[in-house]
């Protein structure tokens, strides 16, 4: 089904159907879902970006498809080339520590998107502690830094601190909101997971496929059919 994609619309179809039915964990799935978000002309970089985030344990080919598709963007160069030289400077495996050793040496660290690139780095390897010292040596950060704290701590199994620093986002959206969503049902904090849903109705953010799949989740869970409907 992946192959046959031809639409970010259909796309988001597999990516739910995917998570419904336990497949979202499937290395050649998730490759050719991001390959389209990334780098096909119908793509969407920034769902691209999410599906990158939701990924365990990342390898090259996912390091490289998402840079090929900042490399093809209609990002400002100067945000494309952070990528490119990255990629043309470090091996095909690297540490995070490398990445941030190499962003430093090219220059690159003044840059918001890419101190933003580093805190989801260290987010999706489940290491707050080191996101917290990038996002606190960024100048302004943003919505995208915040989420990014959020998903560190949600990586680390710590939904306390993630709840935490999300209340203290001065201002959220559909990713930040879905990331916390998406942790509580996935921990079976069913109740938690709606409330909060809720509140994300409440403050007139449209949830996506995947806020809608974690809240089916969690109605399932509880057995709350009629708020699943």
């Amino acid at each position: 089904m992946a192959e046959a994609c031809n639409s970010m619309s259909h796309l988001k179809q597999i990516h739910a159907r995917s998570l419904l039915t336990g497949l979202h964990d499937h290395s050649i799935i998730l490759a050719k879902m991001l390959r389209f978000a990334a780098v096909s002309p119908s793509g969407d970089l920034a769902y691209a970006q999410r599906l990158f985030d939701e990924l365990p344990h990342p390898n090259t080919f996912f390091y490289n498809t998402l840079i090929r598709g900042y490399a093809k963007s209609s990002i400002p160069s100067s945000r494309s080339r952070v990528r490119v030289n990255i990629n043309r400077n470090l091996p095909l495996v690297v540490e995070c520590n490398e990445i941030h050793g190499a962003v430093l040496k090219l220059g690159f660290s003044s840059h918001l998107f890419v101190r933003n690139a580093l805190i989801h780095l260290y987010a999706v390897r489940g290491n707050p502690m080191v996101a917290w010292r990038v996002f606190d040596e960024t100048v302004g950060v943003d919505v995208v830094s915040w989420s990014g704290l959020v998903l560190a701590h949600v990586r680390a199994g710590e939904l306390e601190r993630a709840r935490w620093v999300f209340d203290q986002m001065p201002e959220r959206d559909v990713v930040s909101w879905t990331t916390m969503v998406s942790a509580y049902s996935q921990a079976k904090y069913s109740r938690e997971a709606l409330e909060l849903y809720m509140n994300m109705l409440g403050d007139g953010v449209r949830p996506d496929e995947v806020t809608l799949v974690s809240v089916i989740s969690a109605c399932t869970n509880l057995g709350d059919l009629q708020m699943g409907i």
